[in-house]
């Protein structure tokens, strides 16, 4: 049974903020929200990495092959040229929040009717299952350090949905600019 985003926020947004300030780490040790309703429940998760607070938060939209394999966000080749790039203007893995909008690696699933669901359709259910998690995770991680205001980086167009509550938003139409997080006011309908 599918959920519309505004029951998922509504059922687990006091539950996911009520996890995450005992302080509690991302390492497992949180349960993961929705989790029972994701076609990807039963598989391998990338947990979200990094100081908290964090002055920047980089958020891509699930895990890869590689960061599957090690079980660490943005560690394959793109990853990698990232904090390359990151380098020059004094962030790396040491002072930045890793995050993805879903935790488990998209992939085609087969359902018990046997009507198997194409990759994309995948992603956005785990993704909308991730949700709650995300904007939680965000709000606890991302206080500002030394009165700085925090920066998120979405890194692709679902990140960019998600973090923005915009569904049809598409991340080259806000390159470049800036814009205010407000996690919980806005569910996607």
């Amino acid at each position: 049974m599918l959920y519309t985003e505004e029951e998922i926020v509504k059922q687990y947004a006091d539950e996911v903020k009520g996890q995450i300030a005992q302080g509690l780490r991302w390492q497992g040790l949180i349960g993961q929200p929705l989790c029972s309703r994701c076609p990807l429940r039963y598989d391998v998760k990338v947990y979200p990495d990094g100081p908290i607070p964090a002055r920047m938060a980089f958020v891509g939209e699930g895990p890869g092959g590689y960061e599957v394999t090690n079980g660490v966000g943005l560690c394959g080749p793109t990853g990698q040229l990232l904090w390359k790039l990151t380098s020059f203007y004094g962030y790396d893995r040491t002072n930045a929040w890793i995050s993805n909008a879903a935790l488990c690696r998209p992939r085609k699933v087969q359902l018990s009717t046997g009507v198997t669901l194409p990759i994309e359709r995948v992603k956005w259910l785990s993704v909308q299952c991730c949700r709650p998690r995300l904007h939680a995770e965000l709000e606890h991680v991302l206080r500002g350090v030394n009165g700085q205001r925090p920066v998120i980086v979405p890194l692709g167009n679902l990140a960019m949905k998600m973090i923005t509550n915009r569904p049809l938003a598409r991340i080259m139409k806000y390159r470049g600019s800036i814009m205010e997080y407000s996690p919980w006011k806005h569910p996607i309908k």
